[in-house]
């Protein structure tokens, strides 16, 4: 897995939120900031090991929380987690 990969299952994660949660802004200022660490680190910027955890944490806790709602967006986010996971984070 690359950086390009995660950038790729990026884009598909913030189309799935464009497209599902617009009209949910608690769920979209959430979502946003984790979106905004992941492109930091599909940009090269390096994570402390406390770091990754918390988002690795956030995350998993978002996908649980929209399985039923967003089912599309949960597995997005799995898959986001996937790739971070072969890349080391």
């Amino acid at each position: 897995m690359t950086d390009q990969d995660l950038r790729a299952e990026l884009k598909e994660l913030h189309d799935q939120i464009k497209a599902s949660i617009h009209k949910e802004p608690e769920d979209k200022d959430a979502l946003g900031h984790i979106m905004t660490r992941l492109v930091r680190v599909s940009q090269g910027e390096k994570l402390h090991e406390e770091e990754s955890e918390t988002l690795r944490e956030q995350l998993e806790e978002k996908a649980t929380d929209f399985e039923t709602r967003h089912p599309k967006i949960a597995g997005v986010m799995r898959d986001v987690m996937e790739v971070l996971a072969k890349l080391g984070f």
